[in-house]
């Protein structure tokens, strides 16, 4: 998908994204001269993740903050950009976007609807600047380019450790896009990260493409982690576009089949937990239809001491203009401080 901030010419938008890019450098070298954190040896990616060639981006260390809850995000971000209606003004979101997380100091976030800098859109680069002009700098991330307009990645204060894709579609027909996978060392234990932007719409084939990459994401984590898989820390999250009961409600459903609770081993079984203690607070709201297309699902060992006060949705901030940053409210989980592994 190609953006246009309103009328300015591509040259313009070209001058933009090489200064976002500068001042990274800039970022880079000032954490070089204050000195990054010690190097932490990457564990090897699980079975069936697939390395992408492009490098995680890596900004100005910051510590991140000592309490000892990790506060967890996952956000559809539209393309970080909308259109004004009254004239027609084609408006950024970076800095709105970079304003909420860091009002609700956010330590490890998923996106959906984010350009990688390889396409036209140039929203990683962008949105680290506005992060770190925000005083929130994030200087971890992971992109995943789905080969499409919608990319996947993944922000966050602590190291990533390692990354790539996951359940690449081997046809068109299965589901459009991969997910993102990273590994991430959170203090003294490692997180298992899963991110994905599901397909959209309503109709059969479209539930039916659901179905099929929750289920290829079962047997994806029950294959990879066997009996670990208890007591390894893994969050599945994103815009999983569960659109109705089918998705959302019984054993057959997308969010029953991704929270494993179909494998008759209930000791594995995952948790969704803003569909669980929101009780189905909707995180998309229009004029068609409002649902919880947004989901984070935890497993086993991250669910001790979770509740509804761990929990909730919030909705982006507004830029120039009275359009909010999404249309999508952003989910956040505080998850309790990771015992070691």
């Amino acid at each position: 998908m190609k953006k246009n901030y309103g009328s300015l010419p591509t040259k313009i938008l070209g001058i933009l994204t090489f200064a976002a890019v500068t001042s990274l450098i800039v970022l880079v070298i000032a954490s070089a001269l204050n000195g990054n954190p010690g190097t932490i040896q990457a564990s090897p990616l699980p079975d069936k993740v697939q390395k992408q060639t492009q490098t995680p981006v890596q900004t100005q260390a910051q510590t991140p903050l000592a309490r000892p809850w990790v506060r967890f995000a996952t956000w559809n971000v539209r393309d970080c950009a909308a259109t004004e209606a009254a004239t027609g003004e084609r408006l950024s979101f970076h800095d709105s976007i970079a304003q909420t997380i860091m009002e609700e100091e956010i330590d490890i976030i998923v996106f959906q609807e984010i350009q990688a800098d390889s396409g036209s859109g140039g929203d990683i680069a962008l949105l680290s600047v506005a992060l770190a002009k925000a005083g929130w700098a994030m200087p971890y991330t992971a992109v995943v380019d789905a080969k499409g307009s919608d990319d996947l990645a993944i922000f966050s204060r602590f190291k990533i450790l390692d990354q790539g894709l996951v359940l690449a579609p081997t046809s068109p027909s299965l589901w459009p896009r991969p997910g993102i996978y990273s590994q991430i060392h959170v203090r003294e234990s490692t997180l298992d990260v899963y991110g994905f932007h599901f397909k959209a719409m309503s109709d059969t084939a479209s539930l039916k493409a659901r179905l099929a990459q929750a289920e290829a994401l079962a047997e994806h984590l029950t294959q990879t982690y066997g009996a670990l898989l208890a007591t390894t820390h893994i969050i599945v999250a994103g815009d999983l576009n569960t659109t109705g009961k089918e998705d959302l409600e019984g054993p057959g459903s997308t969010l029953s089949i991704l929270a494993l609770l179909n494998d008759g081993t209930k000791v594995n079984d995952f948790l969704p937990a803003n569909f669980e203690y929101l009780e189905g607070s909707p995180t998309f709201v229009d004029s068609r239809y409002s649902s919880v297309l947004d989901h984070v699902v935890v497993s086993p060992s991250l669910q001790a001491g979770l509740s509804k006060k761990n929990v909730k949705t919030v909705e982006g901030k507004t830029g120039k203009s009275s359009i909010p940053a999404s249309d999508h409210r952003m989910v956040v989980l505080e998850i309790p401080p990771l015992p070691g592994r």
